[in-house]
């Protein structure tokens, strides 16, 4: 349990498995050939000989004390070694050699008094060597008996490899957390997302089965744990063996996050600043594993409380996920991102009324399956978690957000009015005060949309409005309203930067950038009456929220039939047969030099009392209306199939 026990840690080894009783003993016996050379040193025949016995005890008892010493933390450890308790061959012939002088040098005859000129001086030696060995073992006692449990957990910093110090812990200690089984992750409906446990992964193979799922190759038995989902749920999830992006700042692993309550105890992990090999400011973890001393020391128990206590302990965890729901979210967008110039989509599903997430999935998945040498290959590019973390130009969908800014002003501003017409170059748009250039619709919008109100707006999507709207606003309100929904409209939330590109932010150009999740949290707030639930992945009466206020009731339910309007009237007709009842509001995202991204934002079924919000992006696919609004109106779809909504 030493990493290097088999050279000249002996001692150490000698303490780590027999405890106190085992370095008593080891010092009783030095104890006893130091009393020994001593004596034969003052009953010497002569000086040389008083002198060379000397040395030789000295030669043997010193390097203890140093070792010892240096293993216990009084002094730093050196390069010599432990007599007799070494690897080395040389010292070991060295260490018998000293002892074989001292033996020569006993005489055979009767006993001799001790040298007088002699006694003072080696009394002083002794006592010195005595006073030294007490302190130690005193040292000694309180790391091994007094303050054993806080030693058996201290954690060490040591140089690593690759030039970085981190925190080394108690083999026995590690030994004792592989022992404590890992929580199963369930979904709503109390299918396992990731389990070891042979017995839960047996029951659920007939479930599985059911929904047309083969679990995933980590799945094989014998396993050690089991991802029946594979990638499609890997942004969720995390890989504990692997832990593949698992310093990733843009990722929100469950297997991580909630490491302690699946392992049913709480080692209170810090991030420390450390510093490399070069001197440069690093961060390291560090762990307590304090909670864990009863369990170490009635391991070999196991109907031990201490041990009893621990292994009963809750540690499975119930997700809001609905896994047949993710599933054919992640069929839907492997369908849908064949669209996308380059292959990529996102979408998520939310409970409008809790703020439970219900499916998030990215195309592509990442991998995740075990090679021969145990580990997962993996897509640098796939591993992004775009439904969550993924930063996009939000487009029109902004414009709900300009929209609430400006009813949270003033309730009656969706009678504001602002005029949409031709410009001089044939463009449908206006002209904003105090820009040089005009706001543009659409190019393929011919018509100018005139002199409009809100609902008009929203319906089809008017840039020139929006533009107007978020000047009336002012920059102030438009980023106080972002930021309560987590959307970023300028770096640093700068004002003056927001101010410089406000009419082009009011549509969601400019230096807007949104998540997915974000937009779909923003559309569930506007189903749910106003309420802005914060996004809850566990389930559990104890996580339930009440939510902030974002809009009125009575404000909420006028935006809600705005986007119905859309999907019937406007930019997202082409889910208005859907039998869900959408509600929801395209985007078209502008991108430098590529195709827009498609967006849809909305919810269903309008008007019902249990509803869910969808946000939906396929990148560089062109107009929303056209290639995001159909994928959100089969996620809809889907969820109606699994149960979800009704």
């Amino acid at each position: 349990y030493l990493p290097a026990g088999h050279t000249d840690l002996v001692l150490a080894a000698i303490g780590e498995e027999l405890g106190a009783t085992g370095l008593l003993a080891v010092a009783a016996v030095y104890a006893l050939v130091t009393w020994r050379g001593f004596r034969i040193a003052l009953t010497a025949a002569n000086d040389y000989a008083y002198f060379l016995a000397t040395a030789m005890t000295l030669f043997v008892i010193v390097p203890v004390l140093v070792m010892a010493s240096g293993m216990v933390g009084l002094t730093p450890l050196t390069g010599v070694v432990t007599p007799f308790l070494s690897y080395g061959g040389s010292a070991m012939v060295a260490n018998f050699a000293a002892l074989g002088i001292l033996v020569s040098m006993r005489p055979d005859a009767a006993w001799t008094e001790p040298s007088k000129p002699f006694i003072k001086p080696a009394r002083y030696l002794a006592g010195t060597l005595a006073g030294a060995a007490l302190l130690l073992l005193a040292v000694i006692l309180d790391v091994q008996l007094v303050h054993a449990d806080v030693y058996v957990v201290k954690p060490q910093v040591s140089l690593q490899a690759d030039g970085v110090r981190r925190y080394q812990y108690n083999p026995r200690v590690l030994d004792v957390v592989r022992l404590i089984p890992r929580g199963t992750i369930y979904d709503r409906r109390g299918l396992p997302l990731a389990t070891g446990d042979v017995d839960v992964l047996r029951r659920s193979r007939d479930e599985y089965t059911k929904t047309g799922v083969q679990p995933n190759a980590t799945c094989a038995e014998p396993i050690e744990r089991c991802y029946p989902l594979g990638g499609v749920a890997f942004h969720l999830l995390g890989d504990i063996h692997t832990r593949i992006n698992w310093g990733a700042a843009n990722s929100s692993y469950v297997e991580r996050d909630a490491d302690d309550r699946l392992r049913g105890f709480d080692d209170h992990a810090t991030v420390i600043e450390s510093r490399d090999a070069a001197g440069r400011a690093l961060l390291t973890v560090r762990r307590d594993y304090r909670e864990l001393v009863p369990f170490l020391r009635h391991r070999h128990d196991p109907h031990h409380a201490a041990v009893l206590a621990i292994l009963h302990r809750q540690r499975d965890l119930h997700l809001t996920i609905d896994a047949r729901l993710q599933l054919r979210v992640a069929a839907i967008l492997a369908h849908a991102a064949k669209r996308s110039t380059n292959g990529k989509a996102a979408a998520v599903v939310l409970d409008a009324e809790t703020g439970e997430l219900l499916a998030a999935a990215s195309h592509p998945p990442p991998v995740q399956a075990r090679d021969q040498n145990g580990s997962a290959p993996s897509n640098s590019d796939a591993l992004l978690d775009r439904a969550r973390y993924g930063l996009y130009p939000p487009g029109s969908t902004f414009k709900l957000v300009t929209a609430i800014a400006a009813l949270r002003q003033d309730a009656a501003s969706n009678r504001d009015a602002f005029t949409c017409s031709t410009l001089p170059d044939g463009r449908v748009g206006a002209r904003v005060r105090g820009w040089a250039r005009p706001v543009r619709d659409d190019v393929l919008d011919r018509r100018a949309h005139g002199t409009i109100e809100m609902h008009e707006a929203v319906v089809h999507s008017c840039n020139a409005y929006f533009a107007q709207l978020a000047l009336r606003v002012g920059p102030k309100a438009l980023l106080d309203t972002a930021e309560r929904l987590g959307i970023s409209v300028a770096p640093s939330r700068s004002i003056q930067r927001l101010r410089d590109t406000l009419p082009q932010a009011g549509y969601g150009q400019g230096d807007v950038v949104a998540t997915p999740l974000r937009l779909a949290r923003l559309a569930a707030a506007i189903a749910g009456g106003g309420i802005l639930h914060d996004v809850r992945v566990e389930r559990g009466a104890s996580a339930r929220t009440t939510g902030e206020v974002l809009l009125q009731p009575h404000t909420a339910a006028l935006l809600s039939s705005y986007m119905r309007d859309a999907v019937l009237e406007g930019t997202g007709r082409s889910v208005r047969s859907n039998p869900w009842r959408l509600a929801g509001k395209t985007g078209t995202a502008e991108v430098t030099g590529r195709p827009s991204h498609a967006w849809f934002v909305g919810f269903a079924p309008f008007g019902a009392q249990q509803k869910i919000s969808v946000a939906v992006i396929v990148e560089h696919a062109g107009y929303g209306g056209l290639a995001a609004a159909p994928i959100a109106g089969e996620i809809v779809s889907a969820a109606g199939a699994a149960g979800v909504i009704h």
